[in-house]
């Protein structure tokens, strides 16, 4: 039992999906973002593989993904980031949001060259805590991605996040060729999400989807909390809203133009 409690946890490490270590020029690619609702589907039922189905038939080199639970009982105790990793054939960089069992993960068929997490502040009565993943993607030729990928406060107003988007464009410190996603929980008129059109940041779903389209919540729509936004130096094509209830949220999907 022991040698069993060692060799098991090394056996998944080594089969791990690995990192590229480099990459042809990349001149656009397909994303998706989605709060994945800890594999839980809008009817209450653990199922990990609907929310594969839904990322796959998308065909994404990047995946931003948030509420990802590592063990917790109320998922079935599934490690979600391992088991979509390895179900997508995607590696993957995690950080702990509430704690090292609840939090966001970016998947990528690009190298993935750097890494770091940061805590966003909390204010007011939102119960789990937040943070921020950023990653440094290898686009070939020289050229790199920087992609942030958040969750802020729910159950909370617009004023407690306000220090959550003043952190986290403070982490993005206006990089060029960057791409910010997550569940904002913020709607679009609201003052939070102002912030990141007055940053110069530009929401795919405003460019290249339906504005007038919502993500929250998957069986009866009625607001957009979820985004994709991107630095001036990059453009968006095909946005598209998949209808799935594998989770509550409903995911975005673009493709990302590099040049």
């Amino acid at each position: 039992m022991p040698a069993a409690l060692l060799i098991v946890p090394l056996a998944l490490y080594v089969t791990r999906p690995t990192l590229p270590t480099s990459t042809e020029n990349t001149d656009s690619f397909r994303m998706v973002n989605y709060n994945i609702h800890q594999g839980i589907s809008y009817w209450g039922w653990v199922d990990l593989e609907a929310v594969a189905q839904v990322i796959e038939a998308q065909n994404p080199s990047l995946v931003n993904l948030q509420e990802i639970s590592r063990g917790w009982l109320i998922a079935g105790s599934v490690d979600n980031a391992e088991w979509l990793s390895r179900r997508l054939n995607m590696p993957f960089v995690y950080a702990p949001g509430h704690d090292y069992q609840f939090g966001n993960m970016i998947l990528s068929r690009l190298p993935i060259v750097d890494w770091s997490w940061e805590r966003l502040p909390l204010k007011g009565m939102c119960p789990l805590g937040r943070a921020l993943i950023r990653a440094t993607l290898d686009l070939g030729e020289g050229r790199t991605l920087n992609v942030i990928n958040t969750h802020l406060s729910a159950y909370a107003t617009t004023e407690s996040r306000i220090p959550q988007v003043e952190a986290l464009l403070a982490n993005w410190n206006n990089a060029p060729y960057t791409l910010i996603s997550g569940d904002m929980n913020a709607h679009p008129e609201d003052a939070d999400t102002a912030m990141f059109a007055a940053a110069g940041l530009t929401s795919a779903q405003d460019v290249a989807g339906d504005p007038t389209a919502l993500t929250f919540s998957s069986a009866d729509p009625y607001e957009r909390i979820d985004y994709i936004y991107a630095t001036a130096e990059l453009s968006f094509a095909d946005f598209v809203i998949p209808q799935t209830q594998a989770s509550d949220h409903l995911p975005l999907a673009v493709t990302v133009i590099t040049r």
